[in-house]
């Protein structure tokens, strides 16, 4: 009797028994449920919890509109394959199998994109329900049904049918069997629709897009401080120091060089070898806009943050890596492929892995809740996977009102209108309040002022992914996947991909809007139409090759091109760190099999450190430090001058790097120190230059005026703020973390948590960890801070050897989102060593049944 429930069945109610203690004593958001919720064992918490107890009985269920049986089997991981006789009643299956097991979390998802927070959280949401609409997510996704209502009658059948299933479950639930958010926040779940599919989508595009580009509203307080000159020379359209994507320039680094990486020379060391221009690239004009008072930036970054809290924030270990090789560089002498999307990690997990047979297709990956079809994975012919472009899609444009009631706008000198849309504000435990947005020619307006901002985004466009993703689904070749690209928009994406007949590829898809004054660099005056976007970059334009001569391809979110594109794409790029790691891994790599590519996607060498270490080794400051613990700081440095890069759990120079780039980045920048939101006296780095232009700085250019540091007297060079900021790391070290080198290992103080979907800290009980973890900014297994939230969402290899595709994979949670189900986190030991799940992919119903797997559900019409 003691053994009747399963370990891990136990330990998951007992979390909710805590859980539920800590949110009845701190649980912001509403109401709070009646105490019976926990305490009655019938219909209470422990009736979710018999509910997510697997069952030996197959449920027969009858979904509307099926035009044939379909059964669902459930293998050893307990991952769905579904067998149909024809798509859309896969698709329906599809829908049924995501309202059963990620309910909540489709719900929620869909609130946070249309702006409806505040109906089940409360007051507290307001704000960020106001930001929310006013992006134009909801507005984005109703063009975009009205289209395919009207001209795209294959995707209104896709999306209907997957309503139908999801339907089919929602409708078959009483109250007493919500999943256990719904029953705690006091609400019960709605009909689910295919406007909410689309909006799945504008949520994954508001996550990679939007939050972080909110980041031009910033820059304008750069450029005011700095002037216009200095701001076109730290944020130049390319970066000084650049590794790009582009295959035509794969390996090779610009700024004069332009030499392919020898074999015998490692990237870091091209990088730090490769002459570089006196001046780089400066902008010959900049946009001309209205002054931005300082509150209008303070009102939207709160908004941002307010959204932050709960979905979306802006962190530096966002990003994603695919690299894809042919077979010149593999065992089998066929494609190798490997992806792994960063992401917020959360529970339920972002991602849902199912399997979908019918006559058309045997297609295996990953979706995400609520969204129709598979958007990472693999048929019997081509593999794709993605990675964030990070492309500038997002534009704001200054307005000038006739009065606060902004009923007119200024533009070319006359008055136009504006139009608006009242929407109601639900308000849980409040009076509800009706919002109006209102639009101008650019789009909806973000903030309440005379003279405020209003922005055009991409998604706020009738847009096609969805057809480019079931193209995707359906792909026999090469040909086929290249067509359907055509209609990759947003988000914009870099799209590895392979196919059985050895072709492998990347192209940065999307949409890419061109301006009138020829890019998107901070706030557009919007009283005139430069900042107007008349097109978008041809299809045949965007970066991309097929079957290049080198044989591999690889992107890792850094700058996609030359610095000869002659399209604008972004500004102030980022992380080109990862994308040298993998390249210096590839053009060296040979006989590649599968499990080469599984543990290099947990690989962590701290390419930084490669590039600094040379310089850090000229300072000698292991032989200057004295005074108080001098010994163990001299220790610490011949310790770091060692080490080999390599951020494991153990290391002891990691936690030093750590400290040290952080003071470094504020000693270069201290220009741009503003005070915090949080605390004025507490200064903080908000909009800063990217880091491959410091890195340029302190290698390139050592007696730049922005290493000079602006409170003291003498002027700085790049040996002086690599000492001080040595120096005071090492002091940090010691004083902080201790004398004992044992208490320095990374691991102790670098840790990875899985937070629940909703981030609430009176819900700890539902995370998982803090876990030690490896990694570092920008390694290929991707850990940006001490206390890591973001990391690889998915981590697929993908083996062409046998002809067609097999996968292997794994992701950090588990099928199920029911707290109590032993399936809520059961990837995660696997995510955490590194290894993947070999993907059992059967050709049809005979083979399920052959394969042991567990025949679950019978769906009929």
């Amino acid at each position: 009797m003691k053994n009747s429930l399963k370990p891990s069945f136990k330990a998951a109610f007992a979390a909710i028994i805590l859980g539920s203690l800590v949110y009845a004593t701190s649980f912001p958001m509403g109401k709070l449920p009646t105490l019976s919720l926990f305490l009655d064992p019938w219909n209470g918490a422990y009736r979710t919890a018999r509910n997510a107890h697997e069952s030996s009985r197959v449920s027969d269920v009858q979904i509307p509109g099926l035009k044939g049986a379909v059964s669902i089997y459930r293998d050893s991981r307990n991952v769905p394959h579904i067998t149909a006789e024809n798509d859309m009643d896969a698709v329906a299956a599809l829908g049924y199998l995501s309202a059963q097991e990620r309910l909540f979390q489709m719900d929620f998802q869909t609130r946070v994109a249309s702006g409806r927070l505040s109906e089940v959280f409360g007051k507290d949401r307001i704000t960020s329900d106001k930001f929310l609409r006013r992006t134009g997510m909801l507005f984005g996704a109703e063009r975009t049904w009205a289209e395919i209502e009207k001209n795209t009658p294959e995707m209104k059948a896709l999306l209907e049918a997957f309503t139908r299933g999801a339907n089919a479950h929602i409708s078959s639930l009483s109250e007493r069997d919500y999943p256990f958010e719904f029953r705690l926040l006091g609400y019960k779940p709605e009909e689910w629709s295919p406007l909410k599919c689309l909006l799945i989508n504008q949520l994954m595009a508001f996550d990679l897009t939007f939050q972080g580009q909110l980041g031009d509203v910033v820059m304008e307080e750069m450029r005011e401080k700095l002037g216009d000159t200095a701001f076109a020379e730290l944020y130049p359209n390319n970066m000084p120091i650049n590794f790009p994507q582009s295959p035509e320039k794969q390996g090779v680094v610009r700024k004069g060089a332009n030499e392919e990486i020898k074999n015998k020379q490692t990237v870091a060391q091209t990088l730090l070898s490769a002459p570089q221009d006196d001046k780089h690239k400066i902008l010959s004009a900049l946009p001309i806009h209205t002054h931005l008072e300082s509150h209008i930036i303070a009102t939207l970054l709160n908004a941002r943050q307010s959204v932050a809290d709960i979905y979306a924030e802006p962190d530096e270990g966002k990003g994603s890596n695919n690299w894809v090789v042919n077979g010149s560089k593999t065992q089998s002498g066929k494609p190798l492929l490997a992806g792994d999307p960063h992401l917020g990690l959360s529970l339920p997990a972002i991602w849902y892995e199912a399997h979908l047979i019918t006559p058309s297709m045997n297609l295996y990956g990953v979706t995400i809740p609520g969204a129709p079809s598979i958007i990472v994975g693999f048929n019997d012919h081509v593999a794709w996977t993605p990675t964030n472009t990070g492309a500038d899609v997002v534009d704001f444009y200054s307005v000038k009102f006739s009065d606060t009631k902004q009923q007119q706008y200024r533009y070319k000198g006359e008055w136009q209108s504006t139009t608006e849309r009242v929407m109601p504000l639900v308000v849980k435990g409040a009076a509800t309040e009706q919002d109006t947005v209102r639009f101008t020619r650019w789009g909806p307006v973000m903030t309440v002022d005379s003279t405020t901002l209003s922005v055009r985004w991409t998604a706020q466009e009738p847009v096609r992914i969805l057809e480019a993703i079931w193209g995707f689904n359906h792909a026999k070749n090469l040909a086929e996947f290249d067509e359907a690209h055509r209609n990759w928009d947003v988000p914009a994406q870099n799209i590895a991909f392979a196919d059985k007949q050895g072709n492998i590829g990347l192209r940065s898809a999307g949409y890419y809007p061109l301006r009138r004054c020829g890019h998107g660099r901070g706030v557009h005056d919007g009283e005139t139409d430069a900042g107007e976007w008349i097109g978008r970059v041809p299809f045949d334009s965007v970066p991309g090759s097929v079957n290049p001569l080198q044989g591999w391809l690889q992107s890792a979110n850094q700058e996609p091109t030359p610095a000869d594109y002659p399209y604008y794409l972004n500004y102030n790029w980022g992380d080109l760190w990862r994308g040298a790691r993998i390249s210096e891994y590839l053009s060296s790599a040979q006989n590649l099999a599968p499990a080469d590519f599984e543990k290099f996607q947990s690989d962590v060498k701290v390419m930084q450190w490669a590039f600094l270490k040379e310089s850090l080794a000229k300072l000698n400051i292991q032989n200057t430090v004295s005074g108080k613990n001098a010994e163990t700081k001299k220790q610490a440095m011949e310790r770091l001058l060692a080490w080999n890069g390599v951020a494991d759990t153990s290391n002891q120079s990691a936690l030093l790097l750590h400290i040290f780039m952080r003071l470094v980045r504020r000693e270069v920048w201290d220009e741009m120190l503003v005070p915090s939101k949080d605390n004025p006296a507490i200064k903080e780095l908000r909009g800063t230059p990217s880091d491959p232009m410091m890195f340029h700085l302190l290698k390139n250019e050592p007696s730049s005026r922005w290493l000079d540091v602006a409170s003291t007297p003498e002027r700085e060079t790049a040996s002086d703020v690599l000492r001080h900021s040595l120096t005071m790391a090492l002091d940090t070290l010691v004083d902080k973390y201790g004398t004992n080198p044992d208490g320095w290992a990374w691991g102790k103080h670098h840790k990875l948590v899985i937070r629940h979907l909703t981030r609430s800290d009176a819900l700890q009980a539902l995370w998982r960890g803090p876990y030690p973890f490896i990694g570092f900014q920008s390694t290929v297994l991707p850990a940006g801070s001490l206390m890591t939230t973001h990391s690889a969402s998915w981590r697929m290899v993908v083996d062409f050897a046998g002809g067609k595709p097999h996968g292997y994979a794994v992701f950090p949670g588990g099928p199920s989102g029911n707290p109590f189900s032993r399936w809520y986190d059961s990837q995660i030991p696997t995510w955490l060593q590194g290894k993947l799940n070999d993907l059992q992919k059967p050709e049809n119903e005979a083979a399920c049944k052959q394969a042991n797997m567990r025949l679950a559900v019978q769906l009929r019409p």
